[in-house]
């Protein structure tokens, strides 16, 4: 009985292409598990809810790996990263995650001009609306950034940059 109605469903044509609405039956949409390769059909609320927790669970276990925390109501992370494996970790998590607004950034290692690259690229790939960044470099000043909107990612870049960590 459900084999014909995922057949159904699959083969079934929902609309003409010109007219605007969505190729899902309903509010279906259409999962299939990336292990098994099994598919499943789900609600648009459902759908969006399973959404929401694989694309948070990645950076979420990035910041308690590296001691973090996170602050759901306000949106807020802190997050003290140890070395450049754990940063290179953190900066794939941040960047395919979109549900952050403000985080604090410490790295406890003296980071290379490629590592402090990635996270620039995360942040600006994020949903970040403020940064707070304290990077230890191979000088003795330490650079550290003020709070800073999202649309101003050249400011930590130009600041990476003043710092001879990113070339201009």
């Amino acid at each position: 009985m459900f084999d014909e109605l995922g057949l159904f469903l699959e083969d079934h044509d929902y609309g003409d292409a010109d007219n605007n609405s969505s190729s899902t039956p309903g509010d279906l949409y259409k999962v299939t598990s990336a292990k098994e390769g099994h598919v499943r059909w789900m609600c648009s609320t459902h759908y969006n809810e399973l959404y929401l927790e694989v694309t948070r669970r990645p950076v979420l276990e990035a910041i308690w790996d590296n001691n973090g925390t996170f602050n759901e109501r306000k949106g807020t992370a802190k997050v003290r990263i140890g070395n450049a494996a754990r940063g290179a970790d953190f900066c794939w998590a941040l960047s395919s995650s979109p549900f952050f607004q403000h985080i604090y950034i410490f790295l406890d290692w003296i980071a290379a001009a490629t590592d402090l690259k990635e996270l620039v690229l995360a942040i600006q790939q994020s949903n970040l609306q403020q940064v707070e960044l304290n990077v230890q470099t191979d000088s003795p000043a330490t650079l550290q950034s003020q709070p800073t909107l999202r649309s101003q990612t050249q400011t930590i870049q130009q600041k990476l940059a003043a710092q001879g960590f990113l070339p201009v």
